[in-house]
């Protein structure tokens, strides 16, 4: 996977379920347990120990939420936010290799499959049929 040669190097010992979550709450900030779970496919328990793990290492920090004393919304520090930027690049650089490696017909190949799966829109804008 390419999230695990990106992570090399990154201290507190996190993995692609950490970088997952940080990539999830730095689009949906305020995001729980129960939508973390649900969006990667994570058990509740799973997804708590993930959220604990980066709320140790200083990347990500629960709100108090005054409707529901029970939802305990959480979003990215900076740190995190640095945490998900590292990462996401470091990832960038891996796929681009990879798709030099692959050669022109394999990128344009990839992209029509990636866009195909994406949906109809993503598809028009890569130029390929969805």
């Amino acid at each position: 996977m390419a999230a695990d040669p990106a992570l090399e190097g990154e201290p507190h010992r996190l993995g692609r379920g950490h970088f997952r979550a940080a990539f999830l709450l730095k689009r949906r900030p305020g995001i729980g347990v129960q939508d973390l779970a649900r969006l990667t496919g994570l058990s509740k328990q799973g997804a708590s120990r993930v959220l604990k793990d980066l709320i140790e290492a200083g990347y990500a920090e629960t709100v108090a939420n005054d409707e529901d004393a029970r939802r305990r919304p959480t979003r990215l520090t900076d740190a995190g936010a640095a945490f998900e930027a590292r990462v996401a690049e470091r990832m960038r650089g891996h796929l681009s290799l990879a798709f030099r490696d692959g050669g022109l017909d394999a990128v344009l190949g990839a992209r029509r499959i990636l866009a195909a799966v994406a949906g109809p829109r993503a598809a028009r804008r890569v130029g390929g049929a969805a």
